[in-house]
């Protein structure tokens, strides 16, 4: 297409001229496209690119093999593949229902089968009897053929309790829906939609245990390097929060951090970078930095402050100086920190570390929220999005920020904040209720309507913990005003189109009536 826009600016005599720009064209393409895979070797999968001689005659031998081949209009791997980058791409910015549609087109187009069901099995070495645990029964369509032995090592659980696995019964222990090989496609098709699950609900554990079916049935068929280093980071970080499995939570990830000293042994380069568009793997830094803020989790702080040395991330540095009583070097580092960084974030640390009040006063002139008393949305807004960069599950930062986009009468990144705020504080009447607002003012009626029942049932929940009789009216009149409320949504959404009558509630639709 690009090619094709470029062709028009440009008169050519003869058809040599023009099958030589278009080849000059196609080279620069594909040399670019071979710079962004060099750099995603040098910062996700590993190893940094040496070409040698030989390379390129093995190269263009691949090339040659390539254009021999008949490639068939309509390739249900690639068709799967596609509408899958295109579902993570939505993942990565918060547009979940997109998302999780895209992974539905990937999944009719690879023709994956699956269903998250319950079956009777045990978890624990001296459980009795069985009990229902929730797993992921699939079954490829495609060739399942693409098997590696070159894959990162699953470090085994070697806990007194807990079994390795979960032990079925034995009508379901050979099924091949349980246990049977999937296409690699079907696997990133499978974490996709694991991902999903996490991005449309609150961090708690009935997210984790929703998450674990799809992390397990990946992992009972290492088919690639990729997807199984994808796999086990999702692993460990949802047996992050468990005392029983905290310990190899840290060794895996230590593991997995480990095998970028040990590229040569591993999978072969193009295995590594196969499914890099269709996983949102996060690069050797990033995980490092994982590692080290797991590390403090668990109280090895030493080993953390040399990673974060490594990586130059002074802010965890200085917590780790904090926690380690090193408060003269913490203050030192601070102090040279600052004639580069004018930091609100500093001048806080650097109060904790001092017990000067002054330099707390300091971090509230130069932070947002003196940009908001002076209302300079501008900088108000920078300063909270720059909060919840470092600290994605700041709740109280995402809802300030979009309080500073509402006044800036932008309300769908207003919507989009909100709704972040709310994965960290599911239980926040006060978020709850500028959610409500704002879903109403941009039209979206039902999320209005779901955040005015979670409000509702929180209020219900506080009431009872008061147990008295004298609240009782006050449930009653709340449970009206919702009502109310509602019919007041159906009706302003009614304005708009008339499509909505036919999904109207049975109750509301006799109230309208």
């Amino acid at each position: 297409m690009i090619i094709a826009n470029e062709l028009k600016d440009y008169n050519f005599s003869t058809i040599n001229e023009t099958k030589e720009f278009i080849l000059a064209k196609e080279t620069k393409y594909e040399l670019a496209e071979a710079c962004l895979n060099a750099f995603i070797q040098a910062g996700w999968t590993g190893p940094n690119l040496e070409f040698k001689t030989f390379d390129y005659v093995k190269v263009i031998y691949l090339l040659i093999l390539e254009c021999s081949n008949n490639v068939p209009k309509e390739n249900p791997e690639s068709k799967a593949r596609y509408y899958l980058e295109l579902g993570v791409v939505h993942h990565y910015y918060g547009q979940d229902q997109k998302a999780f549609n895209y992974f539905k087109q990937a999944q009719e187009a690879s023709g994956l089968q699956w269903d998250m069901t319950g079956v009777l099995g045990k978890r624990t070495k001296f459980q009795t009897y069985e009990t229902s645990q929730l797993v992921i029964k699939a079954t490829s369509n495609l060739s399942t053929n693409d098997t590696s032995k070159n894959t990162p090592k699953k470090l085994e659980l070697n806990d007194d309790t807990l079994l390795e696995n979960i032990e079925f019964t034995d009508a379901e222990k050979e099924t091949d829906k349980l246990s049977g090989n999937l296409n690699a496609v079907d696997q990133t098709i499978l974490l996709g939609f694991c991902l999903n699950v996490k991005n449309t609900n609150p961090n708690d554990g009935l997210t984790t245990e929703e998450m674990f079916p799809y992390v397990t049935r990946v992992l009972k068929n290492p088919n690639n390097w990729m997807i199984t280093t994808m796999a086990l980071i999702l692993r460990s970080r949802l047996e992050s929060n468990k005392s029983r499995t905290v310990e190899r939570s840290v060794l895996q990830l230590q593991a997995l951090v480990d095998q970028w000293k040990h590229l040569p042994e591993d999978a072969p380069v193009e295995e590594r970078l196969a499914h890099f568009y269709s996983l949102l793997l996060p690069s050797k830094w990033e995980m490092e930095k994982e590692l080290g803020e797991r590390y403090v989790s668990i109280g090895v702080t030493r080993s953390a402050l040399e990673i974060f040395e490594r990586l130059q991330l002074w802010e965890n540095v200085i917590h780790c100086h904090q926690m380690l009583e090193q408060t003269k070097k913490a203050e030192e580092l601070i102090r040279t920190l600052l004639e580069t960084s004018n930091s609100p974030k500093l001048w806080c640390l650097l109060g904790d570390v001092t017990n000067d009040i002054a330099y707390y006063e300091k971090a509230w002139e130069v932070s947002g929220c003196a940009a908001v008393r002076v209302e300079n949305d501008e900088v108000a807004a920078q300063a909270f999005a720059r909060v919840t960069f470092l600290d994605s599950e700041n709740a109280e930062a995402w809802n300030n920020l979009a309080s500073v986009y509402i006044k800036q009468k932008k309300l769908i990144e207003a919507f989009r904040c909100l709704r972040e705020a709310l994965k960290s504080k599911f239980d926040a009447a006060n978020i709850w209720e500028n959610y409500l607002f704002v879903a109403v003012d941009i039209g979206e009626f039902s999320e209005a309507i779901r955040a005015a029942e979670r409000i509702f049932t929180i209020r219900i929940e506080s009431e009872k913990l008061k147990s008295s009789a004298v609240d009782a009216p006050v449930s009653y009149i709340n449970y009206r005003s919702l009502m109310l409320l509602q019919l007041q949504l159906f009706k302003m959404s009614q304005t708009r189109t008339n499509s909505l009558a036919a999904s109207m509630p049975l109750n509301l639709r006799a109230c309208l009536n």
